[in-house]
């Protein structure tokens, strides 16, 4: 039984067993052997017999030992693992909702954009300023890097501001 011990931890590690399920295996192996040598302790008559199978006993509780403290270092170590991804997932769920936002509130702003050079066309340079408000309120870096860039949006602006002097 005792030899035993090494070759199922061996041929756990050769079928590529993670570390706790090769624990899982180990601790088996040890919980059967101290089961087992148990029984034979049970059935021992000669001392020196009794002496030999506590023998039996100690090096299978000493693997499910072992066993037992490597499935107590890897079980927190996966869940620190599960704990890291749920938390990237939360991380990459805010970003894609933080970007869709981002499109919508700019998908606005282009759509009043349009509006504001239609108006412009129109000679209806009083939409183009309540427009111009409307853009600056709602996304101002849109504003300052299209809407208040556009040449056509422009005319109306600069008739609406009196300049400066």
């Amino acid at each position: 039984m005792v030899r035993l011990l090494p070759v199922c931890a061996a041929l756990t590690l050769m079928v590529g067993c993670t570390r706790y399920q090769g624990a899982q295996v180990i601790m088996s192996v040890g919980f059967t052997g101290t089961i087992v040598g148990g029984g034979m302790f049970a059935e021992a008559s000669d001392p020196e017999e009794a002496i030999a199978v506590v023998t039996y006993i100690l090096l299978p509780s000493v693997a499910l030992l072992v066993g037992g403290l490597i499935a107590m270092k890897v079980v927190p170590e996966q869940y620190a693992a599960q704990r890291r991804r749920e938390e990237t997932a939360r991380a990459e769920a805010a970003r894609a909702e933080a970007h869709e936002a981002v499109v919508a509130r700019n998908e606005r702003a282009w759509a009043l954009t349009k509006a504001a050079r239609a108006a412009q066309l129109a000679h209806d340079c009083v939409r183009v300023i309540a427009l111009d408000r409307e853009v600056r309120a709602s996304d101002p870096e849109f504003h300052a890097t299209v809407f208040a860039r556009d040449v056509a949006i422009q005319r109306c602006l600069a008739v609406a501001t009196p300049p400066t002097r």
